[in-house]
C-alpha cells in the first residue's frame, strides 16, 4: 500500500525490478517534486502488479495527484500516527494488497481488485452509451497486434484473455484511442484497420516485448506460466516469465491459437506447460521461429544437438515440437495426435528437422492424416533412427536429401542460331535452323552449357554467353523425395555379395494376350 511517502509491500517482493525501499524513495522524491505524473506512473506499476492499496494515499499524497473514484483516503490522523496506525487502518477497511498467488483460470487479479473493477464499469458504460452494444473483447485483442502477441506469448486461456483485455482497455485502450484521435484505432466496439487482424506489432511494441513479458512476473501468473514455475521449482531451475527471451519470437499470428481462443477450446496440460486446443489434436502453440524453438525453454534443457535434456515429462513434448511441420496455409502441426492422456504420455520422436529450422510444408496437404509430409523424410536422421536403423546403413541406400533434377527445355531456332536464322528469315534459302531440347537449366557451365541462350550480337566460338534463359521447366528438387534413394556407387563389395542372383530364379508368369486389344490373334 501507499500512505504519505513510503510504501509497504510482502517481505521480499518487488514491481518492475524495484524493492519497497526504492520505490518508497521515488515516491518521496515525487512528493517533494510535486511531481503528479511521477506519482501517478508509480501507482499504475503498484496497481497492475495487483495492489489494490496502491491508490490508498493520506491527504498530502492527495494534494499532488487529486482526488478520483479510483483513490482511497487514509485520515491524516492516521497517517500521523505512524505505519502501525496505518497498517491497522487498512486491514480494518479491507485495503491491503490482493494475493500474488496464480489464477487458477476463473477470476485473477486484473478484475477482483475493487479499484479495477470500478475502472472496467466505467469504461464499458461509456463504450455502451456511445456504441449501444456490449463489448467484444476478444476481437479487441484479435485485432490489436501488440495485445495479440502478449496474449500468445502469456499463454492465456479465453477467460483470462477477457479478463485482461478489460483492464488493458479501461486503464490504457480507451485513452490511447481518445475517440479515434490517438493512435489506438481498434477497440472492444469498432475495428477502423481490418488488416491488424495479420500485421505483425509495430516497432515500438516489438522492441519493448521481452521487458513487458518479464515483467509479468511481478503480477499473478497465467495458469500456463504457473504450471512452468511448478515444473521448474521441481526440476531445481527457475521456468518464469523472468528468463522470457524474444530473441526468434514468431511475431506472426498464430491462427490456430486464435481459432482456439475464439471458441474457447484453449486449456493447459500443466505436466508439460504447454496449451492444447479441444478438437484440434495436431494443435501445437507456434511460439518461436524454427530455428529458436528452443528458446521456449530454460538453458540447459536443449543440449547443442538438438537433444532433450530437461525433465523427462517434456521430453515427448520436445520430440513433437521438433518434428513439427507447417501445412499449405504456414501452421504449426503435429505429426501425430495429441493422447487423451496429454503429451507427457507420447513416445519420445529423434530430434526433428524443425530444431535446425528446417520445416518443409506440407504441400501434400496429408500431414493431418499421417500421410507423406508428417514422419517419411528420409533425408532426415531422425527417419533412419526410427524406420530403417543401424542394419540399413551402409548397404543399398544412403541418406541424402532428394537431388535437384537436370530438366528439359525446348530452345526455338530462332534463338539457337540468330544469324542463319535472320539470313533465312530475309531470303527464304537455305538451312532454316531447328531448335534443340536442353537439359539442365541450373547455370552455365561453359560455352556449351545446357540452359542458356546464345548472344546474337557475337559469332564463333565465343558466341555463347552466359545470358540466362527462362523455361518453363526449371530444375527442381524431385517429385518422389518421400522415398529413400537407390545410390549403387554406396554398394559395398560383401552386400553386393549378399545381393548377387537375388533375381535369378525369378520366372516371368505366362500371359494371354487373347483379344487384348479387342480382337482375335
Amino acid at each position: 500500500m501507499v500512505w504519505a511517502t513510503s510504501v509497504n509491500m510482502p517481505a521480499g517482493a518487488t514491481v518492475g525490478g524495484k524493492t519497497e525501499a526504492e520505490i518508497g524513495a521515488e515516491v518521496q522524491a515525487a512528493l517533494a517534486a510535486g511531481d503528479k505524473g511521477k506519482l501517478e506512473g508509480i501507482m499504475d506499476s503498484l496497481h497492475n502488479a495487483g495492489y489494490s492499496g496502491s491508490f490508498n494515499a493520506s491527504q498530502p499524497f492527495l494534494n499532488v495527484v487529486g482526488r478520483s473514484e479510483y483513490t482511497g483516503i487514509v485520515p491524516d490522523s492516521v497517517a500521523a500516527a505512524g505505519p502501525a496506525a496505518v497498517a491497522a487502518h487498512v486491514a480494518a477497511n479491507d485495503m491491503g494488497p490482493t494475493s500474488l498467488s496464480a489464477s487458477g483460470g476463473g477470476g485473477n487479479r486484473w478484475i477482483d481488485d475493487a479499484g479495477n473493477q470500478e475502472k472496467v464499469r466505467l469504461a464499458e458504460q461509456r463504450g455502451i452509451d456511445q456504441y449501444g452494444s456490449a463489448p467484444d473483447y476478444l476481437k479487441y485483442i484479435q485485432m490489436n497486434p501488440g495485445l495479440r502477441e502478449g496474449v500468445e506469448a502469456l499463454g492465456f486461456t479465453q477467460q483470462e484473455t477477457i479478463d485482461w483485455a478489460k483492464w488493458h482497455w479501461s486503464s490504457h485502450g480507451e485513452s490511447e484511442y481518445a475517440g479515434g484521435a490517438g493512435g489506438r484505432l481498434n477497440t472492444p466496439w469498432t475495428t477502423n484497420l481490418p488488416g491488424e487482424e495479420f500485421a505483425q506489432p509495430n516497432p515500438h511494441d516489438i522492441a519493448n516485448f521481452e521487458a513487458f513479458i518479464q515483467g509479468a512476473g511481478d503480477h499473478p501468473l497465467s495458469e500456463m506460466w504457473q504450471s512452468r514455475k511448478d515444473i521448474g521449482e521441481a526440476a531445481g531451475t527457475p521456468w518464469d516469465p523472468g528468463q522470457f527471451t524474444a530473441q526468434g519470437w514468431n511475431f506472426d499470428p498464430d491462427a490456430p491459437y486464435m481459432r482456439g481462443l475464439l471458441g474457447d477450446n484453449i486449456n493447459v496440460e500443466a505436466g508439460v506447460g504447454q496449451l492444447w486446443s479441444q478438437g484440434d489434436p495436431r494443435f501445437l502453440q507456434d511460439r518461436y521461429i524454427d530455428a529458436a524453438i528452443a528458446n521456449d525453454f530454460p538453458v540447459g534443457w536443449v543440449g547443442s544437438g538438438g537433444e532433450w535434456k530437461g525433465p523427462t515429462e517434456l521430453a515427448g513434448y520436445w520430440g513433437q515440437l521438433t518434428n513439427a511441420i507447417r501445412n499449405e496455409a504456414g501452421e504449426l502441426r503435429a505429426v501425430e495426435d495429441r493422447p487423451a492422456t496429454g503429451w507427457a504420455g507420447m513416445d519420445v520422436l529423434p530430434v526433428g528437422d524443425r530444431w535446425s529450422g528446417n520445416v518443409r510444408p506440407d504441400s501434400t496437404g496429408l500431414s493431418d492424416q499421417g500421410g507423406l509430409g508428417s514422419l517419411y523424410r528420409p533425408w532426415t536422421q531422425s527417419y533412419w533412427d526410427k524406420y530403417l536403423g543401424p542394419d540399413v546403413k551402409g548397404s543399398l541406400f544412403s541418406m541424402k536429401a532428394p537431388p535437384v533434377e537436370q530438366s528439359l527445355a525446348y530452345l526455338p531456332g530462332e534463338f539457337r542460331d540468330p544469324k542463319t536464322w535472320a539470313q533465312w528469315g530475309e531470303k527464304h534459302m537455305g538451312h532454316i535452323p531447328e531448335g534443340a531440347w536442353r537439359r539442365g537449366t541450373m547455370g552455365p557451365s561453359g560455352l556449351d552449357a545446357p540452359g542458356w541462350r546464345i548472344d546474337p550480337g557475337r559469332t564463333g566460338p565465343m558466341g555463347r554467353t552466359g545470358i540466362p534463359w527462362q523455361f518453363t521447366s526449371p530444375a527442381m528438387a524431385t517429385n518422389i523425395a518421400y522415398t529413400p534413394g537407390f545410390t549403387g556407387a554406396d554398394i559395398s563389395p560383401a552386400a553386393a555379395a549378399e545381393w548377387s542372383g537375388l533375381l535369378g530364379t525369378l520366372k516371368a508368369p505366362a500371359i494371354n494376350t487373347t483379344n487384348l486389344l479387342g480382337g482375335t490373334t
